[in-house]
């Protein structure tokens, strides 16, 4: 039959049901994951008991044979409250300042019943991008990751435990007079919130420790008829955003893990040091395969 997981705050399944409603399982956990069966202290309690449900702690699959949990670069066990494998990411400027992210098979900062790790460290391209906007992407991407400044904004986008989808649309043309209008090339997106009893603006976005599930990804859109209108390069527009607008807003919201404030943003500033990104110096006309390789490797699909 169908069942219905509902979740704690973590994202972990606390409690199956069936369509009409019935309890068919029930589910606590230990700290780090560890699921408590009815012999811990659950004997006579209806529904504690085995269950198919593979999606438990945080919402992630566990393997039945192993009892690890696939969080998607990596597996994790409850039962060490640790990751069987060190974290790819291994150092950044927010991590120095942060000595529980140090130990890299340690989880969210020795937290778990705060943060979750949604494995949002990861550039994505959006879902539904068709082969050929991926291609387009994909290409311009390695373009810009062949000059050494592209590559330290790839890099840095990467490394951020925010989320930043990629893809292709259509943005703003607007007529300013009879002989000219503005046109967007680019586009970096996100979500804020404003706390109207200090005015504080935060980003609210998809990666963020111990954020909802429900927040988005942070968006970079990039409109080809536009580019080319404006004879852009395409790769120095995914610099404008990358390096600049994006760059700038996980700067500000990584400097603390508990407050993603982005209250400073500098909207003059911000198109200033966009317009600078755009500087990377020579690009190559075509990326080399072993660079394609690279970008495919950082880029995972990911459906919204």
């Amino acid at each position: 039959g169908t069942f219905y997981p509902t979740g704690d705050h973590l994202g972990s399944a606390r409690v199956v049901t069936d369509q009409s409603r019935v309890v068919k399982s029930r589910h606590d956990y230990l700290p780090f994951g560890e699921e408590l069966t009815a012999s811990f202290g659950r004997i006579g309690i209806p529904g504690y008991g085995n269950h198919p449900l593979r999606q438990k702690f945080t919402g992630k699959e566990r393997d039945a044979e192993t009892g690890l949990d696939y969080f998607g670069a990596r597996y994790f066990s409850g039962a060490q409250g640790r990751f069987t494998s060190p974290d790819p990411t291994f150092m950044t400027r927010q991590r120095i300042s942060d000595p529980q992210q140090w130990n890299l098979y340690a989880y969210t900062r020795n937290n778990p019943l705060k943060y979750v790790d949604p494995d949002g460290r990861d550039l994505r391209l959006a879902s539904g991008v068709s082969a050929k906007d991926r291609q387009y992407l994909v290409q311009n991407l390695a373009r810009l990751y062949m000059t050494e400044k592209g590559r330290s904004y790839i890099d840095r986008v990467e490394r951020s435990p925010y989320v930043v989808n990629l893809s292709v649309g259509r943005l703003d043309r607007t007529r300013l007079s009879p002989s000219s209008e503005h046109v967007t090339g680019g586009i970096t997106r996100y979500q804020t919130s404003i706390d109207p009893a200090t005015g504080q603006k935060s980003l609210n976005a998809a990666g963020q420790p111990g954020a909802p599930d429900a927040f988005p990804a942070m968006q970079v859109v990039v409109d080809k008829s536009n580019t080319s209108d404006m004879g852009m390069d395409p790769a120095k527009v995914l610099a404008h955003e990358l390096g600049g607008h994006t760059s700038n807003v996980m700067d500000l919201a990584e400097r603390d893990p508990n407050n993603p404030s982005i209250t400073e943003l500098d909207r003059a500033k911000d198109e200033a040091d966009s317009k600078k990104a755009e500087n990377v110096g020579k690009l190559p006309r075509k990326p080399t395969p072993e660079i394609l390789k690279k970008i495919e490797e950082i880029l995972k699909e990911r459906n919204q």
